[in-house]
């Protein structure tokens, strides 16, 4: 029904910003993000500052290359660009939420821009300091330089997110992955197992199945390993994953 009215929409005037973001926005949620992509473009051709646009069309980027759809150096380009676009998007409209300042975060980071990525999410937690997935992309950030001091902070942050969202996927991967090195196996089945059923994220999902599958295959039961090592290459074809999956069909032969 939606569709019949905005096609409508189009046909009593091709040239209206509204119609083009409103059907872009419907067409990210039937997951026709190509045309959706397309629907923004529109929009953006004749207003370059038009926010609901920019923001549409990061996430239809964003949404194609987790799909594999586009190269790693393609998306590199769209990420720069889409971050400009972020920021022209807080120029023209500074009340934007803080989920904008996230998206200009995860760009820079996708991008290696480690300081800049850092000070989004900053900036995004002192906006919404209960934003999990900020909480979760900032302490992956003090894992990842590898000090004692900066890893405590990094999981005193993963575990605050989990304690504002007990259900958000992020918060569940990563003290899974956590868990996984102290060997405590049963709260790394609970914790991925509630990641798997809560989010339908391709990369988060294969994430989840990750942690499962080398849990299983370090406790020795390499069915169930080869299973979600499997599930995790059908959710994102990652070509680590795989080889876990080679190593444990290899035990069968």
């Amino acid at each position: 029904m939606a569709t019949q009215y905005y096609n409508k929409a189009s046909r009593i005037d091709m040239q209206e910003p509204s119609t083009c973001v409103g059907k872009g926005q419907l067409l990210l949620a039937k997951g026709d993000v190509e045309q959706a992509f397309a629907a923004f473009k529109i929009v953006l051709d004749g207003d370059r500052d038009n926010v609901p646009a920019l923001l549409g069309q990061g996430i239809s980027v964003s949404t194609l290359f987790q799909r594999s759809v586009l190269s790693l150096i393609i998306y590199a380009n769209y990420a720069y660009n889409h971050r400009h676009a972020s920021e022209r998007a807080l120029q023209v409209f500074p009340q934007c939420p803080a989920a904008v300042r996230l998206g200009i975060g995860l760009c820079c980071y996708r991008l290696g821009q480690m300081k800049k990525a850092k000070q989004a999410f900053e900036r995004v937690l002192q906006l919404d300091p209960e934003n999990a997935e900020a909480l979760v992309a900032f302490g992956i950030l003090d894992l990842q330089t590898m000090e004692a001091a900066n890893s405590r902070c990094g999981m005193e942050k993963i575990q605050r997110a989990f304690e504002v969202d007990p259900y958000c996927a992020m918060s569940l991967n990563y003290p899974a992955n956590y868990f996984f090195f102290t060997r405590e196996h049963a709260t790394v089945g609970k914790l991925t197992e509630t990641a798997v059923a809560v989010t339908n994220h391709g990369p988060t999902k294969s994430h989840s199945y990750y942690n499962l599958a080398r849990s299983y295959h370090n406790k020795g039961d390499y069915e169930k390993a080869g299973m979600y090592y499997m599930a995790s290459v059908k959710e994102i074809n990652k070509p680590m994953n795989l080889c876990y999956l080679i190593m444990v069909w290899d035990k069968f032969n």
